[in-house]
């Protein structure tokens, strides 16, 4: 992960390795590398990869208001319910409420 995407958003990638883990995520014990993506017009997008898999992770930046991180519990959840079915939806690989 670059220095500048530390800075940038306090991502703490042991932290993020240690929640993939726990989560039995691919390439258990391995520090992801992140990569900032441009766009993302109310969060915070990275391409997260580890165990040779390669993933988007949309965060909320730093200076997010409560309502931001409450629109993206509601969206989890809807994925979460998603799961399974026939509606066209992105694949969850995994998520956080807090």
């Amino acid at each position: 992960m670059a220095a500048d995407v530390i800075a940038h958003s306090g991502l703490d990638p042991v932290r993020l390795a240690r929640w993939m883990d726990q989560e039995d995520l691919p390439g258990t014990g391995e520090v992801p590398t992140l990569e900032r993506l441009p766009g993302g017009s109310q969060n915070e997008l990275y391409v997260v990869t580890r165990g040779g898999e390669r993933s988007v992770m949309r965060i909320p930046p730093p200076t997010a208001s409560p309502t931001r991180h409450d629109g993206l519990r509601r969206e989890l959840a809807l994925l979460r319910a998603l799961k399974g079915s026939e509606v066209p939806h992105a694949e969850l690989v995994a998520g956080c409420e807090d």
